[in-house]
């Protein structure tokens, strides 16, 4: 499963995020799912009382996360740093994090939206296309040379001065 923005919030939810507060906390997790790519994840802003692994912390399948250093939220105020916060806190296996040079919000989607243009637009389309291959066929077609690939600093080196690579067993 994967989704942009708050597509990338429901396949957090359905990779077992928490949702709720206290005692009411629940998770959605759905097991169908045996992989996810989260385009610009939203970070829960409303933490009451719990951690940041209160919520991310119970991901129970591999995830990429793919986000960008001006990865503003179009609706509220928040940018990429608070989006760090899935991946930094997240559970789970195989947790995956692309953070792409000046990538905004909406270069995952085909359109600008409101957004001017990206000079590096076709650059970052190209790494999410890589990279979202790799990691599909590193996770569903249990292709062991993506996973190698994806796992390894060879990234690092691809990507150049194009973005960061973290990888969390």
């Amino acid at each position: 499963m994967s989704g942009h923005s708050f597509g990338a919030m429901t396949t957090q939810v359905m990779a077992g995020q928490k949702r709720g507060h206290g005692k009411r906390q629940y998770d959605l997790y759905e097991p169908r799912f045996k992989a996810g790519i989260l385009y610009s994840p939203g970070p829960h802003m409303d933490k009451r009382n719990h951690t940041a692994e209160d919520f991310y912390g119970s991901f129970k399948i591999p995830l990429m996360t793919m986000t960008g250093t001006d990865d503003d939220s179009p609706l509220k105020n928040f940018g990429y740093k608070d989006r760090l916060e899935v991946f930094t806190h997240s559970g789970g296996p195989n947790q995956h994090l692309i953070v792409m040079d000046q990538g905004d919000h909406m270069v995952y989607n085909g359109s600008r939206g409101q957004l001017a243009a990206n000079p590096k637009q076709s650059i970052h389309e190209e790494i999410i296309k890589i990279l979202s291959l790799a990691f599909w066929d590193a996770y569903l077609k249990n292709d062991t040379e993506a996973k190698n690939w994806l796992t390894s600093d060879a990234i690092t080196s691809w990507l150049l001065d194009e973005g960061t690579y973290s990888y969390k067993p």
